[in-house]
């Protein structure tokens, strides 16, 4: 039969009941999970088999192996559970020779956004361990082996689980293991793994003894391990204190760029380390625009100038779309006319009373009357607002996330016509498109085509007093969706909203 599986070899066997085959089809390896041979007829192991299939197909997620089926192989004589192949090493053997701090920390992300997709379906693993964290050959983290995991949903194997050395304290005394016991064995993990100091208080945290001591879930884990990160870069940027806004103002976009990012929300991949001026850029004097040729695309892209007041205004209400959401969104960015992929608008800074000071070359920081607020949105600093007028507003960092949560976002490469970006579906099936037009920096734009920047209407206020000027915005690129701080000097998109 051409749908059989050929080349089948032996992996690996745990030495308890399950083992592990690679199989060829269509030309393709599959990771084979079956049973041994004394065990391939037992109730019991095809339960705890089928258990482990049903979960899988449950939690999928870029960071979990991935599974397409159950079936049974008869070249193996038992029911297999069909995965994909992962090509790369588990997490133990990465450890051997691991990368510098920034690859473990973004390995260390990887999983946890993983395991807290788990645990907001209840689902815990509970035998996280680095033999069960595979890193791809693109230097990425995946959860496997879900053959303890449990929900509340199965009633097969409820004790003890999991591997002794990371194993939570109430699980060796034969309590339910929860989320809690997923952060425990992770607080273990990221001790051997040689982090920044700046997460040593999550680590201690996470591996306490006492699990109403611990993170709820590794959502809250990843949550802390964000906001450690983020406060040892604030510390660091801190030292150049004494030189000029300027200066401070680079350091923080530097910042913003590096691996170490706050309230992320991944979708696979990484964001590139590094940040750059685009391709070819063609200033035109008598236009309010300028165009950049796209090389990779082999398209122009027309941005509004830097220094120059053109935004349509009394943008019609009607435009707007209703993606079944809490708000409306409009169906193009500002200093856009209409839906262009080759004419994504202006990007602008942020916070300003008089609009024509969003539109000159060298912005500055934000008007201070609006430092300290917690959010902008259709107040007198709201850039949506001041030119396409009431009621169009900047969304907030909170209406981002209901468009990241209950939209599906899939990602468009470009072509003639369109730059790359997000083309973003409701449950409704009406769709927005968010392209990818970088950020301006004084005159020059950089990544246009490759990243989008778009404010939200929040601020981040630091107790210091001394980073006032940053605010959240979204950045997104092929592989990522993430919200965190950045210097309000940048120009960034802005995509308004209305309330229904």
């Amino acid at each position: 039969m051409p749908d059989r599986f050929t080349q089948i070899t032996t992996v690996y066997e745990d030495g308890k009941f399950s083992r592990l085959a690679c199989g060829v089809r269509y030309g393709k390896k599959w990771m084979l999970k079956g049973l041994q041979p004394q065990y391939a007829a037992s109730e019991l192991y095809n339960g705890l088999l089928r258990k482990e299939f049903d979960i899988l197909m449950q939690v999928r997620h870029p960071g979990i192996v991935g599974v397409v089926g159950m079936e049974q192989v008869d070249e193996l004589g038992c029911l297999c559970i069909v995965e994909e192949w992962i090509d790369g090493v588990t997490l133990q053997r990465y450890m051997e020779h691991p990368g510098n701090a920034a690859e473990r920390v973004r390995i260390v992300r990887q999983v946890l956004s993983a395991l807290a997709h788990c645990h907001r379906l209840q689902v815990t693993h509970r035998d996280l361990k680095p033999g069960n964290i595979m890193v791809t050959s693109s230097g990425d983290a995946m959860l496997i082996d879900f053959g303890l995991s449990d929900t509340d949903n199965y009633s097969l194997y409820k004790g003890a689980a999991g591997t002794l050395q990371y194993i939570a304290p109430e699980q060796l005394r034969g309590e339910k293991a929860d989320a809690r016991a997923d952060v425990y064995s992770m607080g273990i993990l990221m001790m051997q793994m040689r982090l920044p100091s700046a997460l040593n208080p999550v680590i201690k945290r996470a591996k306490s003894a006492d699990r109403n001591m611990r993170y709820a879930n590794a959502s809250d884990m990843l949550q802390a391990v964000d906001n450690s990160l983020h406060r040892h870069a604030l510390k660091k940027s801190l030292a150049w204190g004494t030189l000029a806004v300027g200066v401070l103002t680079v350091a923080s976009w530097m910042w913003g760029q590096s691996q170490v990012k706050y309230n992320t929300q991944p979708i696979g991949g990484h964001i590139p380390e590094s940040w750059h001026q685009s391709d070819t850029t063609h200033h035109y004097p008598d236009s309010n625009f300028q165009s950049i040729y796209i090389t990779k695309l082999g398209v122009p892209v027309h941005l509004v100038k830097a220094g120059v007041y053109s935004v349509p205004g009394n943008i019609s209400r009607n435009l707007a779309v209703d993606l079944g959401l809490s708000v409306m969104w409009a169906p193009f960015n500002v200093g856009a006319e209409h839906e262009s992929g080759l004419m994504p608008g202006a990007v602008l800074g942020y916070g300003f009373k008089d609009v024509s000071i969003v539109f000159r070359s060298d912005d500055g920081a934000c008007t201070v009357d609006s430092v300290g607020r917690k959010s902008i949105s259709g107040t007198e600093f709201d850039i949506a607002r001041r030119t396409w007028g009431n009621p169009w507003r900047i969304p907030t960092k909170e209406e981002f996330e209901e468009l990241f949560r209950k939209c599906e976002w899939r990602y468009f490469p470009g072509d003639d016509h369109t730059i790359p970006g997000y083309i973003v579906t409701g449950r409704n099936g009406k769709s927005i498109f968010f392209p990818f037009s970088g950020f301006r920096y004084g005159v020059n734009y950089h990544s246009v085509a490759e990243k989008g920047f778009y404010w939200t209407a929040n601020r981040f206020n630091d107790t210091t007093q001394l980073f006032n000027h940053h605010a959240f915005a979204v950045v997104m690129n092929e592989h990522f969706l993430q919200i965190i701080a950045h210097g309000d000097v940048n120009g960034f998109s802005i995509r308004p909203v209305l309330d229904k």
